[in-house]
Formats: C-alpha cells, sequence, structure tokens
C-alpha cells in the first residue's frame, strides 16, 4: 500500500511537473477537489484541469498517472517541459 501524501506535498509534486511554466494550484477543501492551471509566460493555457479529486492528489500512484498523461498532452502541443518523475 502506498504512503498517503499530504495536500500540500501533492501541490509541490503538481508544480514541478510543469517545470518551466507557471503552475497554480487551487485547493477547494470544501468540494475535495484540486484546480491545476499552468500557464506560458505570455498567460497561455499549457494545462488545465479542474476536477482532481483530494483522494486522488494524495495518491501518489493515481497523482502520478493523472500528471504524466496532462505532460504528455501538453508536449503533444509543443510545449517543452522539464524532465520529471516521482518516487515509486
Amino acid at each position: 500500500m502506498n504512503k498517503q501524501l499530504s495536500l500540500e506535498q501533492a501541490v509541490e509534486i503538481t508544480r514541478r511537473a510543469f517545470l518551466p511554466y507557471q503552475t497554480r494550484v487551487g485547493i477547494n477543501r470544501d468540494k475535495g477537489r484540486l484546480e491545476i492551471a499552468v500557464t506560458d509566460r505570455h498567460g497561455d493555457t499549457v494545462v488545465d484541469i479542474d476536477d482532481i479529486e483530494n483522494s486522488e492528489a494524495c495518491d501518489p500512484e493515481r497523482l502520478r498517472g493523472i500528471l504524466a498523461f496532462a505532460r504528455d498532452r501538453a508536449e503533444a502541443r509543443g510545449f517543452s517541459l522539464q524532465p520529471w518523475w516521482v518516487k515509486p
């Protein structure tokens, strides 16, 4: 069983996943969701995810899958991201 992440750890991992771009992570504790918005220096959207359940964000394997999928989509659109990984 994986050790669960705190929301703060999940936010930091998410920010590192989309470097060198600006990442805003909103924590909606009332709805139990995270919202992620990644933009380039011109303000253009790189990634926009508005519905990640906190339980998914705090599960290292699920978070890794969500972020890897979003990174793949961003790179397919021509955005160059720094190498990234989450320790298993």
